[in-house]
């Protein structure tokens, strides 16, 4: 395999070195693409074609990076993201975009983002794409006290409950309810609340002296997912 590969970066190189057209190089590289060894060869190639063309490569850079290539994805992010290279960055995050590194990502930018409107940007890139990761509550509370008003939709679109995350966010519902956030409170709740949970809230209700013409509304509220 150590020889397989050591061959293959090889051919890599004398392939970049070439004068070769922008067609040539992509038909070639598309051939080698097939041989074994090709993908531990995408530190030579990918920030080459990036660096030659980005524009024309970027399908190139899409369709034949990996997860496998982690570490030479990450060193292009910022790159791309430098460059305004919206849809680049975004399909080469996606590649490598877990549950623990998107938190931590996303963690980071909350607290480090110099402004609420470069943080809002940052979020879109890295959209995950992937209904099965959520926010941690860490990571949600971090979001959500930066700036409750502006960050609060996106913190309820990227919390839910799942085998890989058993959260009920308790700290994050009641620092909205705290703060008299109705609207990302019950939206909480109808995603998170068990049937004990949505029992006891109605239970509350029943107490509360609510005029009848409301009844519908706040059992609407209650209504859990």
């Amino acid at each position: 395999m150590a020889g397989q590969t050591g061959e293959m970066r090889e051919r890599v190189v004398a392939l970049l070195a070439a004068q070769t057209d922008r067609g040539a190089l992509w038909r070639e590289l598309a051939e080698l693409s097939r041989a074994r060894g090709f993908a531990e060869t995408a530190n030579l190639w990918a920030p080459a074609l990036y660096e030659r063309d980005v524009a024309f490569f970027e399908p190139l850079l899409l369709k034949y990076l990996r997860s496998a290539n982690e570490a030479t994805i990450r060193a292009l992010l910022p790159r791309c993201e430098a460059a305004g290279q919206a849809a680049l960055f975004t399909g080469l995050y996606r590649k490598i975009a877990d549950a623990a590194s998107w938190n931590q990502d996303v963690l980071a930018l909350a607290q480090s983002a110099p402004t609420d409107d470069a943080l809002e940007r940052a979020l879109a890139l890295r959209e995950p794409g992937n209904d099965a990761l959520a926010l941690t509550e860490e990571t949600a509370l971090a979001l959500y006290r930066r700036n409750p008003r502006r960050f609060s939709d996106y913190v309820r679109d990227h919390i839910h409950r799942g085998w890989r995350n058993q959260s009920t966010y308790p700290q994050l519902r009641a620092e909205a309810r705290v703060r008299g956030d109705d609207t990302l409170y019950w939206a909480l709740f109808r995603a998170l609340a068990d049937s004990d949970e949505w029992q006891t809230a109605l239970g509350e209700l029943l107490k509360d002296d609510v005029p009848a013409e409301a009844i519908a509304e706040e059992l609407g509220r209650r209504h859990i997912e």
